[in-house]
């Protein structure tokens, strides 16, 4: 999928959840700016359920969702560094932009289960 422009819904998430964290972090106030950072994905995962991107059958509008789906991981992941380095070190290295194409691989397992 060529790199693509994301729809302004996701735009101004990412961008008032970038300035939240960085005003936030300034003001040592880390519990808030994790907030900020969960209000993201909780947007990514109502955006998900909402638009059952699952049952998306047209291409366009498929790799338009992923697109700005990945857009906001990636987001979530540079913000969510300071505070879980190696999560973050882990979704980043899932996702590599190459040729004008992001390819999105499986990461390496989050939380392992405790035994």
């Amino acid at each position: 999928m060529p790199e693509g422009k994301l729809d302004e819904e996701f735009a101004v998430t990412i961008r008032a959840m970038q300035k939240n964290v960085t005003m936030k972090m300034g003001q040592f106030k880390f519990a808030d700016a994790l907030a900020a950072i969960w209000a993201a994905i909780t947007f990514g995962d109502r955006y998900v359920n909402e638009k059952k991107i699952w049952e998306i059958k047209d291409e366009d509008k498929l790799a338009k969702a992923l697109f700005n789906l990945v857009s906001l991981l990636e987001a979530v992941t540079r913000e969510l560094a300071p505070f879980m380095p190696e999560t973050a070190r882990i979704l980043s290295s899932a996702v590599e932009h190459k040729n004008g194409t992001i390819i999105v691989k499986k990461p390496e397992i989050l939380f392992p289960r405790i035994k």
